[in-house]
């Protein structure tokens, strides 16, 4: 991504947080004298506390300017406590890895479920052990995986009726009033949702 702001002479600072020196990655790609002045290193030793304050970097916000993070699960709820405040459509992230196991909702209840798809009228049978896209892929219906925990995006279905649990790390509230991501999202109890496949 810095290569290609940098080849579209786009303003860009990344910020890179990391114990030392020797915990850096990328040092030599991020080296390079295209990005001179650039980037930030911030190294703790060790102790948070003494890392990049996140909270006074993101507090003033400059006109059209977005906000990029990713990171262990401290980082990525400091970041997202931080810019609270940034307006919609203007803060993007990415997990390194799925969070801790969120709990359910309390109106949800493990089981069967069943999805049918606009195009066709097909009506798929999700099992309490599938997920949507295994389902799918079992009557025939493929759709694009990539990380398979919701943390990517690349399984974005539209819907167009139902309840949905969505379980995933990436769609914002306005997304998951029309999208869920088919490798984590469930029908909530006696729900079919329809998919816009």
């Amino acid at each position: 991504m810095a290569h290609q702001l940098a080849r579209e002479g786009v303003d860009y600072a990344l910020h890179y947080c990391a114990k030392d020196q020797l915990h850096t990655a990328f040092q030599e790609e991020l080296g390079h004298p295209e990005h001179e002045g650039r980037h930030f290193y911030h190294f703790d030793n060790g102790d948070p506390s003494n890392g990049l304050n996140i909270a006074e970097l993101l507090r003033d916000r400059v006109e059209d300017t977005h906000l990029y993070y990713c990171g262990p699960g401290g980082f990525m709820k400091a970041c997202s406590a931080a810019s609270q405040h940034w307006p919609a459509g203007t803060v993007h992230f990415e997990h390194f890895k799925a969070p801790v196991s969120q709990q359910p909702d309390s109106d949800s209840v493990p089981g069967s479920f069943t999805v049918k798809l606009l195009s066709t009228e097909a009506v798929v049978v999700v099992s309490p052990s599938q997920s949507i896209v295994e389902a799918l892929a079992d009557a025939g219906t493929v759709v694009e995986t990539s990380c398979q925990s919701g943390l990517c995006g690349s399984c974005k279905v539209r819907f167009v009726s139902g309840e949905v649990e969505h379980n995933d790390c990436i769609l914002n509230d306005e997304e998951h009033q029309e999208f869920l991501t088919a490798c984590v999202s469930r029908a909530r109890s006696g729900t079919c949702l329809v998919l816009d496949l």
